[in-house]
């Protein structure tokens, strides 16, 4: 079980969240150590206070205590470095920066409850409870029953990782008195818990564990038949709304970092990083790559559910091999950099309608190398190439040619389906402007 990672600020940063308890360092400036000291109490007796008194004023005091707390590690793990995008990713991968988001959440945008508090304060108590167990050693009893505390400290931080999955579910039944304002917050913690999921094993961990008790719920046989067909109706919901994930971690992924039911996933622009076959989840069905990914592909690294594949501005890798691309794909989009030719027929599957060859592809197209189930078709955007008849398949409705394209084009080179050409900023759907175009285009290349 994995430990939010709220100690006293280290030296360095940490980059991915541990699944032990944080190391504690052995020097760092007494001002901060007793800034968090009093920010982990703060959080403690404030959460006590609401407890009791029920003031809202000691709810917003408990969570701004806390958010302190989780601030000055990364304060202190970041002092003096230079602000970037690449600094601000590594950042929210650290558990304080996420626990943060999670207080700045229900200190603006919830109606104060207890049940908010208690994460907060399970790890606050457990960080005052080892800093307070060295002092006691002169009072054996107090000590002995101090450990007994500390031997649940394990299932208590459980607890806390459960409590922030299950706010989700209380949230979501909030709802029905919030209106428009609950779902506002209920969109928002998706988000939190979204960025919980990729970063956190124990967020991890108590998913799997609920996917697999809503199994055991849905098998059994005394299950009502409303909820067993409720059930695939909310992992739907869960895969289209929830778990549309964006991947904004560097570092190497492994088999289980993503969720099993995930619909959509988003490699942002830090990772470079290889996927191996089969360790993105089957139920992916749209797929993008962005920015530094320029990684070689094998058979079974693109899952075959995938439906959407995108691939970004540095993607330059070949794709010559039948089943890189699986069969699946219906929409394919290469980035600015693609320009590995394409020379064996079937890399690009015949499943694929809309393809669009990004910018800088330069290589003459030959027959069958563009699948006949295309019905859109952009060339790319620097593409000077001819085009011979035979090369473009008949099943092309749309046409996006490059603005300074300058061979010439007949009837007979355009495929018979075509209703519409983009050039140049300028669009052509009838017959009779498709070949007025053609004519006039003719005339300007010559």
């Amino acid at each position: 079980m994995s430990s939010t990672n709220r100690s006293p600020p280290p030296q360095s940063s940490t980059n991915r969240t541990n699944s032990g308890p944080p190391q504690q360092p052995p020097m760092f400036n007494k001002f901060l150590i007793y800034s968090w000291l009093v920010a982990q109490s703060a959080t403690t007796l404030f959460t006590l206070s609401y407890l009791f008194i029920g003031n809202p004023n000691f709810y917003y005091r408990s969570l701004l205590a806390a958010a302190i707390a989780y601030i000055i590690p990364i304060f202190k793990s970041n002092e003096g470095k230079k602000p970037t995008k690449e600094l601000a990713m590594q950042i929210l991968q650290n558990e304080n920066a996420q626990l943060v988001l999670y207080c700045i959440i229900f200190y603006f945008l919830a109606t104060p409850s207890l049940i908010y508090l208690v994460p907060n304060f399970i790890y606050s108590f457990y960080h005052l409870l080892n800093k307070i167990i060295p002092l006691t050693g002169r009072v054996p009893f107090v000590q002995s029953l101090l450990q007994k505390l500390k031997s649940q400290q394990e299932k208590a931080r459980g607890l806390a990782v459960s409590l922030e999955i299950n706010i989700f579910i209380f949230l979501i039944i909030s709802i029905f008195t919030t209106g428009l304002y609950g779902i506002i917050i209920v969109m928002v913690y998706f988000r939190y818990l979204k960025i919980r999921y990729v970063y956190n094993a124990s967020i991890k961990q108590r998913i799997a564990e609920l996917d697999m008790a809503v199994n055991q719920i849905q098998a059994h046989p005394n299950c009502p038949g409303f909820i067993r067909n409720l059930i695939p109706k909310i992992r739907y919901y869960i895969s289209i709304y929830i778990f549309n994930l964006k991947y904004y971690s560097f570092e190497p992924l492994f088999k289980n970092d993503l969720p099993p039911f995930i619909n959509s996933l988003t490699f942002e622009y830090l990772f470079n990083q290889k996927i191996y076959p089969n360790l993105l989840p089957a139920s992916i069905q749209t797929l993008r790559f962005m920015g530094n990914y320029n990684m070689e592909l094998e058979i079974g690294t693109i899952p075959q559910s995938v439906i959407n594949l995108e691939f970004g501005y540095f993607f330059d890798q070949s794709i010559n091999k039948i089943g890189l691309i699986p069969p699946s794909v219906k929409k394919l989009i290469f980035g600015s950099c693609f320009n590995q030719k394409i020379t064996i027929v079937g890399a690009i599957p015949p499943s694929v309608e809309e393809l669009s060859l990004g910018t800088n592809y330069n290589h003459e197209l030959s027959k069958g190398i563009i699948p006949s189930s295309v019905i859109f078709l952009k060339l790319p955007t620097n593409y000077s190439k001819p085009i011979n008849q035979g090369d473009l398949p008949d099943s092309i409705v749309t046409l996006v040619l490059p603005n300074d394209y300058n061979h010439p084009l007949t009837l007979e080179i355009l495929p018979k389906s075509l209703k519409t050409i983009k050039y140049n900023k300028e669009t052509y759907t009838q017959f009779e402007d498709i070949a007025q175009f053609i004519t006039n285009f003719n005339k300007s290349t010559k």
